[in-house]
C-alpha cells in the first residue's frame, strides 16, 4: 500500500511499552501517546498522557481492544464542540453514568462501554 512507520518491541511481555511518541519543551515531556501490551502479547492499548501547568506527566485518555478510558478524577471530561464553559461536555460523574446505563443502545455501545 503505502509507507509505514513501525515501532516495534518484539520482546514485550504481557504489561510493556511497544513504543512511544513524546512531545518536549527543551528536557520536559509535556505531552505523549504511548502503546503497551495489554495483560497478553497478542492485546495492546494506547495511553495518551499530557502534562497539566507545574504538574507531572499523567495518562488522560486510555483506548483498548473494547473500552474507551478517560482519566482525571473528578475533573475528567470530554469538551464536544466550543460551546462555553460546561456546554456539550461528557463528564465523569455518577449522574452521568447512570442516565448512559439506562439509555444504552447501539449508538453507545460502539463509543462507550455500557453494562
Amino acid at each position: 500500500t503505502g509507507p509505514d512507520l513501525m515501532l516495534t518491541n518484539p520482546t514485550a511481555g504481557t504489561d510493556e511499552f511497544l513504543g512511544q511518541l513524546s512531545f518536549n519543551h527543551a528536557n520536559d515531556a509535556l505531552a505523549a501517546i504511548n502503546a503497551k501490551t495489554d495483560g497478553a502479547t497478542d492485546a495492546g492499548h494506547i495511553q495518551f498522557q499530557t502534562q497539566k501547568t507545574s504538574g507531572a506527566l499523567a495518562e488522560r485518555l486510555r483506548i483498548s481492544g473494547n473500552n474507551l478510558h478517560l482519566n482525571g478524577g473528578t475533573d475528567a471530561r470530554i469538551q464536544l464542540g466550543s460551546g462555553g464553559a460546561g456546554a456539550n461536555q461528557v463528564s465523569n460523574n455518577r449522574s452521568f453514568q447512570n442516565r448512559l446505563r439506562r439509555n444504552c443502545n447501539q449508538t453507545f455501545a460502539t463509543i462507550f462501554s455500557c453494562v
